[in-house]
């Protein structure tokens, strides 16, 4: 833990800092394996007793007072976490910083690709245009045993598998380096075919290493903690079926690929009933975007799509929202930059500013 915004908040209030891993990612295993009976101890209400307990015994261990005041951080599902520690143990947490938080659970979530394309569109038409006529041209290849082969070693397929490739690019997005949409367009500009620029970037992004689809699956459906599974792919998975959604939907990939996916690889009970129930429950026991809570800042980038389960306006004078304009995902996590934006350098300095408001009162 040496990188990041709170390490710089740590130099200004000299805090005591503790970084905690959720159960069952990374090295906390708590059961014998990730089987599908062993995964019902993995929820975010387990996680929250988890930080109270933590809480509760850094405070003796340390022999810490009541009056010392607990400030946590997190982004994206942390960002929840950090919000909901703070709603459900106020007792114990003072103070959060709420990052990108998608606070709303949310089965079918199709505006996600919509706003990345309205997104795209502002910053610049003819980039959104380019890029639709690539993803267009996908289907074209796919016609022919010629064209999957080039589909194949355009996209560094390991298989000829490209029936399966849809399936894998839309429900398993895999989460990289923040790439600024400046960046995007330009490698969308390059002269060729479409959807030779887009393999280009994909193998940016990615790396050239071929990409295996049923291997990939048969990692995450793997459930020994030292296989590939071990670091979270299973888990998080699991979460979105018993608590969260938060489906990227497209006409082409639609909700019941997503309801399949947790049919095969938990219990075929999940349909979506199950989930709709689950969900709901998510939401009435937080309280969705109507949370009623106190010293809580909930900070979102105006091009994250992620902001559209989040809170974006103010609720109260003590739980403020920060949207910065220009910013992504979790962008005010990262450590000051002299590429920052006017827009999120000011919202830094606001966020330090609360937490010593909090520190103080």
């Amino acid at each position: 833990m040496t990188y990041g915004s709170w390490i710089t908040y740590a130099r200004k209030y000299k805090p005591i800092l503790f970084e905690l891993e959720h159960r069952y990612y990374g090295k906390s295993h708590p059961t014998e394996d990730l089987s599908t009976e062993n995964l019902v101890y993995l929820t975010s209400q387990q996680a929250l007793a988890d930080l109270a307990f933590f809480i509760e015994a850094m405070n003796q261990k340390h022999n810490l007072t009541r009056d010392v005041k607990w400030i946590v951080f997190g982004g994206s599902y942390a960002g929840n976490l950090a919000a909901w520690v703070r709603l459900k143990y106020p007792h114990l947490v003072h103070g959060a910083m709420s990052a990108s938080a998608p606070l709303l659970a949310k089965l079918d979530f199709p505006e996600f690709f919509k706003d990345v394309e309205d997104s795209l569109r502002a910053n610049n038409k003819k980039c959104s245009t380019i890029l639709k006529e690539s993803v267009d041209q996908v289907e074209v290849p796919l016609q022919t045993a010629v064209g999957q082969k080039h589909f194949n070693k355009l996209f560094n397929l390991c298989e000829d598998k490209s029936e399966k490739v849809h399936n894998s690019l839309n429900m398993y997005n895999l989460v990289t380096k923040s790439e600024t949409l400046d960046w995007l367009c330009t490698l969308l500009k390059y002269r060729g075919p479409e959807i030779n620029r887009l393999g280009n970037i994909r193998n940016i992004i990615f790396g050239r290493k071929c990409y295996n689809y049923d291997e990939m699956i048969s990692q995450i459906e793997n459930n020994v903690w030292e296989g590939p599974t071990g670091f979270g792919d299973r888990q998080w998975i699991y979460q979105t079926c018993t608590e969260f959604g938060y489906y990227q939907t497209t006409a082409k990939f639609p909700l019941s690929l997503y309801i399949q996916r947790c049919q095969n690889m938990f219990k075929s009970s999940y349909n979506k009933m199950f989930l709709d129930h689950a969900i709901n429950r998510t939401n009435v026991f937080y309280g969705g975007l109507d949370i009623e809570v106190s010293n809580v800042v909930f900070v979102h980038g105006s091009l994250d799509p992620w902001r559209l389960l989040g809170i974006t306006k103010t609720l109260n004078d003590k739980a403020p929202a920060i949207l910065i304009e220009g910013a992504g995902h979790c962008d005010n996590m990262l450590g000051a930059s002299h590429d920052d934006s006017p827009q999120l350098t000011a919202a830094r300095v606001q966020i330090g500013e609360l937490i010593g408001t909090w520190i103080n009162s």
